[in-house]
């Protein structure tokens, strides 16, 4: 069924439901499966397969402020009020640093916002016709937003549900460092600690949920970004899913993925 809109809302609580409006931004960072757009410029950015990009600026929501957001909005949003969620706002130049500094590749061009507002439309009539599969980046709507550069305040959602953003860099560190499917990670976990034993050790000291060998990875510049605890079952699994990350990059396999027995 179609979702609500905010008049169907507001009759609800005058019909004396208990219902609270979140509104969410643009998503950025971890768990973005579909992609979104945002993400699929990340992942391109992250492959070497973006050619360019455009000035502007948007709010942008790390996904788990995002889930974060609407569960305190159920928990603690007063009925009948609206609560935005977003990270903040980043412009394209920033989020292009960002990139830059998370991965360790040089942008790509920037090109000019009214130049490419004016062939926007021509490319977008030619893509559908002609490639209708593909999913057009820079359409004309999204050059506009971009170029708006809108605001968003959360200083409600701060207030009255306590919502704290995740800093955008630190979002789109962990998506590059996530970028393993889910299933795979299941697969691995499956294999390393069949009966998901939080406290597993193996006879080689491996530990955790996907047997992380501390030795090797536990150093000082790893715990400064993923955390120190490998019992913890989060922290554990962040590591198995850079572990992985490691191999399944071209760029930075070292070897064969072995079982820790």
């Amino acid at each position: 069924p179609p979702l609500p809109d905010a008049c169907q809302v507001h009759d609800a609580v005058a019909e004396g439901q208990d219902v609270v409006i979140a509104t969410s931004c643009a998503i950025l960072g971890p768990h973005d499966y579909l992609p979104s757009r945002m993400g699929a410029v990340l992942r391109d950015f992250a492959n070497g397969k973006l050619r360019a990009y455009i000035p502007g600026g948007f709010e942008f929501v790390a996904a788990r402020d995002l889930c974060a957001g609407h569960v305190l909005a159920m928990e603690k949003g007063r009925t009948g009020h609206k609560y935005i969620i977003s990270s903040g706002f980043q412009t394209m130049d920033d989020i292009m640093g960002i990139m830059e500094r998370v991965t360790g590749r040089k942008r790509p061009r920037r090109l000019p916002a009214s130049l490419m507002a004016a062939i926007a439309p021509m490319t977008q009539l030619v893509q559908s016709t002609l490639f209708p599969s593909r999913t057009q980046r820079l359409t004309p709507g999204a050059i506009r937003i971009l170029r708006l550069e809108r605001r968003a305040d959360t200083s409600k959602a701060r207030r009255e549900l306590g919502f704290v953003p995740t800093p955008h860099e630190d979002a789109v560190r962990e998506a590059y460092v996530r970028g393993i499917s889910p299933a795979i990670v299941f697969g691995v976990m499956l294999t390393e600690n069949a009966r998901f034993i939080s406290s597993a050790t193996s006879n080689v000291g491996a530990v955790g949920l996907m047997q992380v060998y501390p030795k090797i990875w536990l150093t000082r510049e790893m715990s400064q970004l993923l955390g120190k605890d490998l019992a913890s079952d989060s922290t554990n699994v962040k590591y198995g899913v850079f572990i992985l990350s490691r191999y399944f990059n071209p760029r930075t396999r070292a070897g064969v993925v072995k079982p820790a027995t």
